[in-house]
């Protein structure tokens, strides 16, 4: 899997819930993160082909305070695409919170 983004934070963060979702070995995906314009009414989505197994996934977030639960919800649904699940919002609620969490608690906070 590569993950593609201008922003080194939200990259490696990402790449930290693929690995924590057991999605890292996914060779021929690549991840897109954008950043997603404030005044927006969604947190964040991704985009992806409905036909085939995708290969280009594209993440929108919001580069806001609630960035890391947001991208790990992402990360979530585009674990459940690439297992063809269907989107499960109480899972990616939940397992996201959970992993953002864990995340959060064990980086050191940049001031």
């Amino acid at each position: 899997m590569r993950v593609y983004s201008k922003y080194q934070a939200i990259k490696d963060s990402a790449c930290y819930y693929a690995r924590e979702l057991g999605i890292d070995d996914y060779k021929k995906v690549r991840i897109h993160i954008y950043r997603l314009p404030h005044p927006h009414p969604k947190q964040g989505y991704i985009e992806y082909p409905i036909n085939g197994k995708p290969k280009e996934i594209s993440l929108f977030v919001k580069l806001d305070e609630e960035r890391e639960i947001t991208l790990a919800h992402e990360m979530v649904h585009i674990r459940q695409v690439l297992a063809r699940q269907g989107l499960d919002e109480i899972e990616a609620e939940n397992l996201g919170q959970k992993l953002a969490k864990k995340r959060l608690t064990m980086t050191p906070k940049i001031v």
